[in-house]
């Protein structure tokens, strides 16, 4: 290539070298050496004809000082190196371009063979096309092999060939490796594009493909313009460079594998949904799938939908329903988007049906579409499901379950509007609604609350109930639901639970807890005055003084030991003691109850003869009112008919069951049943002449108190118990199911109890005023000055007259004389009841 671009010279015969003799050496040093030099240098072309001078010899001076021989002089006679000279820019991109005009014809061409895109993909169509895959794939590997050839001699040749050739080994590699699954070249493309937007690993795949091109483009650059400007540059580059493109094809050939298996299975998938939506027309068409593929009736696209054209008559009559529901039982994943006489479109189904068919399925068809609900304190994050028609409802169990497995909760039920509201309830409420269905006997989703907790956010403070089953009855309505409530969630120290019945307003019923007024101790209010219908005895909860009556009032006062029924006997007998004509008679079995009161007592009874004496007289005593009032035209004593010497008689028994209820031996049993039978006696007709006693007992059982003598006693008061029947025992059948709680008394809350009398036939709960045992000496000594006492009744007596031989058998009563007749029916006496 040297002698190509250089200009050559003919070369001349070495001429030989005279020895200079000694007249002719140098005088100096200098020129000697000058003079050597221009001797030694090779012949120059002449620049005017281009032939070589012939060399002339040069006469020199004689030297002035002695040199080296000349043969010890180390000379260099070679010729100089070629020189070779730099090509011009434009020579050279005319070389290449001339170059590239040869080779371009020829990778266009295998371009367009490999370019080359099949028809769309059509099941009838598919297999013929399929049987061209082994022919285009030979031409393929051709490709493969002439673009490798055709990139190393680019290398040598042009960038620019390097440029379309490169592309080419990708788009043909990418052709071989897709090519086991038959996919065109534009799906190809299509396919790499999905899997760049879909798959994080295949963007970056194509990132690192993308970036080993733009590597190998830019160092083929620097080696194409270093060679062309002759720059000395490292032979590593072009490894690294050839190791670039190596890498992006070995990436794009993964690419084109993934989108041709990916593309296998779509295929796949149209021919599967194509045969099992031909088994769905051909059920409505009366004809099997085979038939309904041959007729052509169904036409896929490229896109995964389908055509049905043209549209038989049997589709058209049973509607658009069944069809749909055929299609999303066979084919989930499509769905009817056009519905009309001559064409059926089917397409892939939006997120929204696809969620419903997806709960249709999980369902078991129970639920076939839902939608969102406005989202409320009572529904959080409600959604509405429509139910499948015909949906029965003893279905409702079954829509429970399934929404408890997706963590939410039936709130409401409506199968005959064909719909059904689940929410994500709080766990405490969705609790709480639970157990107070159980406890009314209905199911969850048939009650409705909300619940407010404290600003510690640990317990309840308020309960709203705004959808419960019906309870007509409106004075029970509040108590039932506040007794349930009290049940569950019991209050905590120092506070209770309120009803507040808005059912008229709104339809709700609200149960707030809030602090309890009864919680510390009532002292008595001392500036009260008791009268014989009011005698101050407890505190309510909204601040208000219980008074008890006393006349014609009978009181029984039960509880547990403890309970505070002891302080309730002092509270009403400070009311008692201050009243003038009347008298009080004690029956102290304990010996030590009733002690500190003996200075206001007329007789206090602690034997149980001396008991049994007293009870025989104030029975004879009763009788012999009644006489005088027979006589006097009267049916009761009125408040203006008492006196010192009539006074009101008040009987206070403070262990009614050791009087009644423990003895063991015959005698005792049988002393015991007459106590009992003066005891009902004096209870069932003494209120109208001027008698009544006041009962206290910590063993509330029936053997004590049995029930129709509890019934004849109008006012009743249960302190704390164990047992809803204790408290039942006490207060009256069901008044402990109806507010009437006295078994939910902590044993903090001495003196806590709740009140029955004529004034509230449903339980009152108060708090009786406390007196301390110091005071009761002062109060007995302060009011002796009223005591009473008794002729007919002889204090120290131990006598024991047999019991109805006081009165006469001969004495007759009218019945006009006694102010309740049924009262005086003992025919429902039974001895055996007191046993």
């Amino acid at each position: 290539m040297s002698r190509i671009f250089s200009s050559t010279s003919t070369a001349t015969p070495r001429q030989p070298k005279e020895r200079p003799s000694a007249s002719q050496a140098p005088t100096s040093a200098r020129s000697t050496r000058s003079t050597s030099t221009r001797s030694l240098r090779p012949p120059q072309p002449s620049r005017t004809s281009g032939r070589p001078s012939v060399p002339t010899t040069v006469a020199h001076a004689a030297p002035t000082r002695r040199t080296r021989p000349m043969a010890q002089q180390q000379l260099d006679f070679s010729p100089p190196p070629p020189r070779i000279p730099r090509q011009s820019i434009g020579g050279w991109l005319l070389t290449k371009a001339i170059i590239a005009a040869l080779t371009w014809p020829f990778i266009l061409g295998l371009s367009a063979l490999v370019g080359y895109r099949p028809s769309a993909v059509d099941n009838r169509r598919f297999t013929g096309e399929r049987m061209r895959w082994p022919f285009l794939t030979g031409v393929s590997v051709f490709i493969w092999l002439s673009g490798l050839m055709a990139v190393f001699a680019s290398l040598m040749l042009t960038p620019i060939a390097l440029v379309v050739v490169v592309p080419l080994m990708v788009l043909t590699a990418a052709r071989v490796a897709s090519s086991p699954y038959g996919l065109p070249v534009a799906d190809l493309v299509t396919g790499a594009r999905d899997m760049w937007a879909d798959s994080p690993r295949w963007r970056k795949a194509a990132q690192v493909s993308l970036g080993a091109f733009a590597l190998a483009a830019v160092l083929g650059v620097l080696l194409y313009v270093g060679r062309a400007l002759y720059w000395s540059l490292p032979g590593w580059l072009e490894l690294i460079a050839v190791g670039a493109v190596a890498l992006g094809v070995i990436v794009c050939m993964a690419f084109a594998r993934e989108a041709g298996a990916r593309h296998r299975d779509g295929v796949q998938r149209v021919v599967v949904s194509q045969s099992q939506l031909a088994a769905a027309v051909g059920g409505l068409f009366g004809m099997t799938a085979e038939r309904v593929l041959e007729a052509g009736v169904i036409q896929p696209n490229g896109d995964g939908s389908f055509v049905l054209s043209p549209v038989p008559a049997a589709a058209a009559l049973r509607g658009r329903d069944e069809l749909e529901s055929r299609v999303a039982q066979l084919l989930p994943e499509l769905t009817i988007v056009g519905f009309s006489a001559d064409r059926i479109d089917l397409g892939p189904v939006p997120k929204e049906i696809e969620s419903s068919r997806e709960i249709m399925s999980q369902s078991n068809g129970l639920i076939v579409g839902m939608a969102d609900e406005p989202d409320t304190a009572l529904r959080p994050m409600a959604v509405r499901w429509s139910l499948a028609p015909g949906t029965s409802p003893a279905a409702a169990p079954q829509a429970a379950a399934y929404a408890q497995a997706k963590g939410l909760s039936l709130v409401e039920w409506a199968p005959y509007e064909s719909y059904a509201v689940v929410a994500k309830l709080d766990a405490g409420v969705a609790q709480l609604r639970a157990r107070l269905a159980e406890l009314s006997r209905c199911q969850p989703w048939e009650i409705e609350l909300s619940a407010n907790h404290d600003l510690d956010g640990d317990a309840l403070s308020e309960i709203t109930l705004v959808r419960v089953p019906t309870i007509e009855d409106s004075s029970k309505r509040a108590e039932t639901w506040m007794a349930r409530i009290q049940q569950l969630v019991p209050a905590i120290a120092k506070t209770r639970w309120a009803v507040e019945d808005r059912t008229a307003l709104d339809g709700t019923i609200v149960v707030a807890r809030s602090v309890d007024p009864l919680a510390t101790v009532q002292p008595y209010p001392t500036d009260a005055k008791p009268t014989l219908t009011a005698i101050p005895f407890a505190a309510l909860p909204n601040g208000k003084t219980l008074t008890l009556g006393l006349l014609e009032m009978n009181s029984l006062l039960g509880g547990i030991p403890g309970g505070g029924k002891s302080g309730g006997a002092t509270t009403l007998l400070t009311g008692i003691a201050k009243l003038e004509n009347v008298a009080i008679i004690g029956l102290d079995p304990k010996l030590v109850e009733l002690t500190l009161w003996e200075p206001r007592f007329s007789v206090i009874a602690t034997q149980d003869d001396h008991a049994s004496a007293v009870l025989a007289a104030l029975v004879d005593e009763m009788h012999r009112r009644y006489e005088w009032l027979r006589t006097q035209g009267l049916k009761k004593i009125s408040p203006s008919q008492l006196s010192p010497e009539l006074p009101l008689i008040v009987v206070m028994i403070d262990e009614m069951a050791d009087l009644v209820s423990v003895g063991t031996s015959p005698e005792e049993k049988k002393a015991e049943l007459e106590r009992a039978g003066m005891i009902r006696r004096i209870i069932a007709k003494g209120r109208a002449s001027g008698i009544v006693i006041i009962a206290a007992t910590q063993k509330p059982q029936s053997d004590v108190i049995p029930t129709g003598l509890r019934d004849m006693i109008q006012q009743r008061v249960s302190y704390a118990t164990t047992t809803v029947d204790m408290t039942d025992t006490i207060l009256g059948k069901g008044m402990g199911q109806l507010g009437g709680a006295a078994h939910s008394i902590a044993a903090s809350e001495r003196g806590v109890c709740y009140v029955v009398n004529e004034g509230s036939r449903t339980p009152q709960r108060a708090r009786t005023f406390w007196i301390p045992d110091e005071e009761v000496a002062g109060i007995a000594q302060s009011t002796s000055h009223l005591r009473i006492e008794l002729p007919w009744l002889d204090k120290a007596s131990t006598a024991k007259p047999k019991f109805g031989q006081v009165i006469e058998d001969s004495v007759e009563f009218d019945d006009s004389i006694v102010e309740e007749a049924s009262d005086l029916d003992f025919s429902d006496f039974n001895p055996s009841d007191f046993e």
